[in-house]
C-alpha cells in the first residue's frame, strides 16, 4: 500500500509505519486505524500520540480489475476513490511546459489560483500544482498522465480526477486548458 495515490484532493502520499497505513496529503499526515468492520478511520496524531480521530470519515480498500483503490467514505456514503499513481514517462515537449502559469480567465468563485506545472525527479512525479481557498493547506498537486505532445490527464478516477489538459496555440503563444480554465506561461 505504500507509494504515490491520485485522489479527489490531489496526490496523496502512503507508507507503512509501526504496522499503521500512514497518509501524507495537505496539510499533514493522518494515520489510518482498523476498525473491526473492516474500514480504516483517519486520525490525526502528534509525537504518536492520536489527538483525533475524524470519524464519520473513514477509508477502505478495495480491489477492483485486479488493481488495489482506496475508497473514502462519510456515514456510508461513498466520496470519492484513490487510485495508485505510476508515473510515467515526460517527453521532451511537456517537461519544456514546466514553471509558473497564470490564469487568464479567472472568475469570482475561481477554485484553483496560482498555477505551476512541476516535476519531481525523485519520485518522478509530473503534475499540476494550484492554490486553492477550499483546499485545507491551500495547496493541491494533481498528478498528470502525459497522452501525446497536446494532451495530457490528471490521474484517477471522479472529480478533478480523468479531466484533459489541452495544448493550443493563441497568438503565437502556448496555451493550457483545464478544467475551464485557459493558463500562459509566466516563468
Amino acid at each position: 500500500m505504500s507509494g504515490l495515490w491520485a485522489g479527489p484532493i490531489g496526490l496523496i502520499e502512503s507508507d507503512v509505519r509501526g504496522g499503521r497505513l500512514r497518509f501524507a496529503l495537505a496539510p499533514g499526515t493522518l494515520t489510518a486505524v482498523h476498525r473491526g468492520d473492516g474500514y480504516l478511520t483517519p486520525e490525526i496524531r502528534m509525537l504518536g500520540i492520536p489527538l483525533v480521530q475524524l470519524y464519520p470519515l473513514c477509508f477502505r480498500v478495495l480491489e477492483l480489475d485486479g488493481e488495489y483503490h482506496i475508497g473514502i467514505y462519510e456515514g456510508g456514503i461513498q466520496l470519492g476513490l484513490v487510485t495508485r499513481y505510476e508515473p510515467g514517462p515526460v517527453p521532451p515537449s511537456w517537461m519544456a511546459r514546466i514553471g509558473a502559469y497564470e490564469i487568464l480567465n479567472p472568475n469570482d468563485i475561481a477554485f484553483i489560483e496560482d498555477t505551476n506545472v512541476i516535476y519531481d525527479e525523485k519520485t518522478q512525479l509530473f503534475g499540476l500544482e494550484a492554490s486553492s481557498p477550499f483546499i485545507p493547506g491551500g495547496t493541491i498537486v494533481l498528478p498528470i498522465y502525459v497522452v501525446n505532445d497536446n494532451l495530457a490527464i490528471t490521474a484517477g478516477y471522479g472529480r478533478m480526477q480523468g479531466e484533459a489538459i489541452q495544448i493550443a496555440v493563441v497568438d503565437g503563444e502556448e496555451r493550457i486548458y483545464y478544467s475551464g480554465y485557459e493558463l500562459h506561461k509566466i516563468e
